[in-house]
């Protein structure tokens, strides 16, 4: 609940501040607070910070290339669609993150409640979507 409050007022602001200021300044902005918070709340920061750059790193380049272009993505249909579909459909995509943690990563754990979940969640977002896309 708490996750989709601030997906929905960071998606508000997001579309203010997208009518006088660059995507790119925008996806830059949204990156300070958790490239300066990480470091002061994570445990055995000076020793742990080196090895998360280093270890994997061809690997966390890529990912983090299609993070940036999922958030740019994101903030692109924000500037140009309806906020409340645009924050619905991602929101979505943590269903499409359950389904893949059930099959690819074996999560079996609760999985009634995981699919339960999100079969409603996927109705909620068709709702959405179908009656605010039609005004």
């Amino acid at each position: 609940m708490l996750s989709a409050l601030s997906v929905a007022i960071m998606a508000i602001l997001v579309k203010i501040a997208s009518a006088s200021a660059s995507i790119a300044l925008i996806v830059f902005v949204l990156s300070l607070p958790s490239v300066i918070v990480m470091p002061l709340v994570m445990k055995q920061a000076k020793k742990r910070l080196p090895t998360l750059v280093t270890k994997n790193f061809p690997k966390k380049l890529l990912l983090n290339f299609f993070n940036l272009l999922a958030f740019y993505g994101f903030i692109l249909a924000i500037k140009h669609g309806q906020v409340s579909i645009v924050t619905a459909i991602y929101q979505g995509m943590f269903v499409i993150a359950v389904i893949l943690g059930i099959v690819f990563l074996g999560e079996k754990k609760d999985i009634g409640k995981k699919l339960v979940g999100s079969i409603v969640a996927i109705v909620g977002i068709l709702i959405l979507t179908n009656i605010l896309g039609s005004r």
